[in-house]
């Protein structure tokens, strides 16, 4: 690689291409390479990860950048409105190469560029690295699962539906996952003609969260959109919240009795209004789907309704729900079970999750830890203890929750999900989309933001006022916050409907505004959109010139 760049960044999807535009609007003239290992753009909604059945869980207009609308560049005819405002994977796509094109990011592109690893030269980096290709990048397979050498049935990973065929009307596919994923796939495969099996892991098994919830795509008699609720402030008012320990909403809804009364209460009602909407007691086969764990706790578990049709596929059993662990591929092609059950498949679908990125787990092992493994740990059990007393609820888990020193493996520690605690005075480093969420635009944008100043070493993004210690403090309690809260996952993190204090973290570091309605009434109710945040790395321009003449005034 050439030495005159000065700033990398690995992965060209929703993350990456952000990060870009901010990076080139804040420093124009900065020496700037992308590299993806893709040969095109997108990461997760690239050309060759897409197929025609696919849509986002989320509205078009919660999933774009703020300068730049979705509606601006679908096509107005058979757009997102043919599909109840879901915007499809070809149009996210297509989205993201415009806005490529539109912000001249492409010409820094160099695709199908493979970053193995992550090293300093003589002590130090050679350049600034901003890692934008998630954490888990890499597909996950069971590696327990006794196969003999003549099991001849094709097997692929959900990441490879786009290449996947189906010879001939009937065919018998396996499905493996509990995910929106794994139900897409089964999705795909019934509209190819395939009959479909889904495997899900009982839930007493280990990582295994059960059945998701089905939600209904719209709620409020089809007024609203279903995921726009948790993009309210008021909606997260009802998730206990790390980033909002010490606010008088906090105090009473999550430590006072009838607080938590009413949160139980509202949960309750959410479950019972979504068992109603999709009718899990009105078919024998759609009440197999229904989840063990409540909402509240299975709330990183969700899927909602993407296809109307769905649902009939569960119930005319096109779509066959198997609950179980498989234990073997034989060498009559047939699929055993631990429960002694065997099936006859003709092809198998692994949709089960990703593995963590070799270029994450390369920073975990080449650095040179602040604290030992066990000072870590008994840092994790104070913070366990202090998040207990501020959510008391989080102690009532129905999940068997993974004792703290299985959970220290492998973990890196991230300040504010993004700068890794060893690196921290580097200004080097940071590791955006470390985490899913809804508003994931959002998110991109504002971590962005967040990390180009950072990098810049502007002065403002990192707190100058806490010392390493309170740093790592609140690494570990969110990483403990966050296992707790959400106990149903294992590999990755998750954190649905709590990412308005999230950005509201961020922002209050780089010292702009958080609230950015109009009124108070819409600051509580209405749902953060995008285009709230319009305009945000020019306000941070702004301010960095009026404290430069402040300072120049008191020369």
């Amino acid at each position: 690689m050439s030495n005159h760049y000065t700033v990398c960044i690995v992965g060209a999807g929703i993350y990456g291409l952000i990060a870009a535009k901010t990076l080139l609007e804040l420093y124009p003239d900065i020496n700037l390479v992308i590299f993806d290992a893709n040969s095109s753009l997108g990461g997760t909604w690239s050309k060759q990860r897409i197929y025609p059945e696919l849509l986002s869980n989320s509205s078009f207009d919660t999933y774009e950048y703020s300068d730049l609308a979705i509606k601006e560049t679908i096509d107005k005819d058979t757009g997102t409105h043919q599909n109840d405002n879901l915007i499809s994977g070809a149009e996210l796509n297509h989205y993201l190469e415009t806005y490529a094109q539109k912000h001249h990011i492409r010409e820094h592109i160099q695709f199908n560029s493979h970053v193995t690893t992550i090293e300093k030269q003589d002590k130090l980096w050679q350049l600034q690295l901003i890692l934008a290709t998630g954490m888990l990048v890499t597909p996950s397979f069971p590696n327990n699962i006794a196969t003999a050498p003549t099991f001849t049935v094709p097997q692929y990973h959900n990441q490879d539906l786009a290449k996947i065929k189906i010879r001939e009307a009937g065919q018998h596919v396996l499905v493996v996952g509990a995910s929106k994923s794994a139900l897409d796939v089964a999705y795909s495969m019934v509209k190819l003609g395939a009959r479909v099996t889904l495997v899900i892991k009982e839930e007493n098994t280990p990582g295994s969260p059960g059945p998701p919830w089905f939600l209904p795509r719209r709620i409020l008699f089809n007024s609203s959109d279903v995921d726009k609720t948790f993009f309210s402030r008021v909606s997260s008012l009802f998730s206990p919240n790390v980033w909002s320990l010490h606010t008088w909403s906090h105090f009473f809804l999550h430590k006072t009795i009838p607080g938590r009364w009413l949160i139980k209460g509202w949960w309750k009602l959410l479950e019972r209004y979504a068992r109603w909407e999709v009718g899990y007691e009105s078919n024998q086969y759609l009440k197999e789907f229904y989840p063990k764990y409540g909402l509240f706790w299975a709330s990183t578990n969700l899927v909602i309704i993407t296809h109307n049709d769905l649902l009939d596929m569960i119930k005319d059993q096109r779509i066959c729900l198997k609950r179980g662990n498989i234990n073997a591929l034989s060498e009559t092609n047939t699929v055993c079970f631990t429960d002694g059950s065997k099936l006859n498949v003709d092809l198998i679908i692994w949709a089960t999750g990703w593995h963590q990125s070799s270029l994450f787990q390369n920073l975990i092992s080449s650095h040179n830890p602040s604290r030992t493994k066990e000072e870590w740990l008994q840092m994790e059990t104070n913070a366990e203890n202090y998040l207990f007393e501020q959510c008391p609820t989080l102690k009532e888990s129905p999940v068997l929750l993974l004792p703290l020193p299985s959970m220290n493996t492998n973990i890196l520690y991230l300040y504010r999900r993004l700068v890794p605690i060893d690196y921290i005075n580097d200004h080097s480093i940071v590791c955006v989309g470390s985490f899913l969420a809804f508003g994931t635009a959002m998110i991109a944008e504002v971590q962005a933001l967040w990390s180009v100043v950072y990098l810049m070493n502007e002065g403002n993004a990192l707190p100058a006022d806490k010392e390493h210690e309170q740093i790592e403090w609140d690494i570990a309690l969110t990483n403990i916050w966050f296992r707790r809260r959400y106990p149903l996952v294992e590999r990755h993190l998750n954190y649905t409907g709590d990412f308005i204090q999230y950005i509201d973290l961020l922002l209050n570091d780089l010292r702009l505004k958080t609230r950015r309605k109009y009124n108070w009434l819409r600051e509580i109710f209405e749902p953060y959109m995008p285009c709230d945040y319009k305009g945000l790395a020019q306000e941070w321009l702004k301010q960095r010139k009026e404290n430069n003449g402040d300072k120049q005034k008191e020369e």
